[in-house]
């Protein structure tokens, strides 16, 4: 399977869910002992100054956020963050590890097409 096949998807979760690597191999379908790496929206988006305005809407909607792979060469990633109302939000897509940097472009374009259209917009004052 390519990166195009695995479609974007939001989720909510309780709030007071730890976010841990048991629970990220156990929502990945992964074995438990599956490897993990953190990292941050930063280093993540770092392959393309044209998210920035994408990490900057994250950071405006969501605090506490980081971003989680899951496994080797079929990569579940995601994107999690605690929405204002205290719940964890999470975003997610997948990576496959290639040397094909547009494969892994257009995932990270489809993801930030969904997260894009399910937050609500920053409200412009009006003077």
């Amino acid at each position: 399977m390519s990166e195009s096949d695995y479609p974007p998807e939001i989720v909510r979760r309780n709030g007071e869910i730890a976010i841990t690597p048991e629970y990220l191999c156990s929502i990945s379908a992964r074995p438990a002992d599956s490897p993990t790496k953190e990292t941050d929206l930063e280093t993540f988006f770092q392959m393309s100054g044209r998210f920035k305005n994408v990490m900057d809407l994250i950071k405006h909607n969501l605090a506490e956020v980081e971003v989680y792979k899951v496994g080797e060469i079929n990569i579940p990633v995601y994107i999690v963050g605690r929405s204002p109302e205290g719940n964890w939000l999470r975003l997610s897509t997948h990576l496959i590890q290639t040397w094909q940097a547009a494969e892994t472009t257009f995932a990270v374009r489809r993801l930030v097409a969904t997260f894009a259209s399910g937050l609500p917009r920053p409200q412009t004052p009006t003077i």
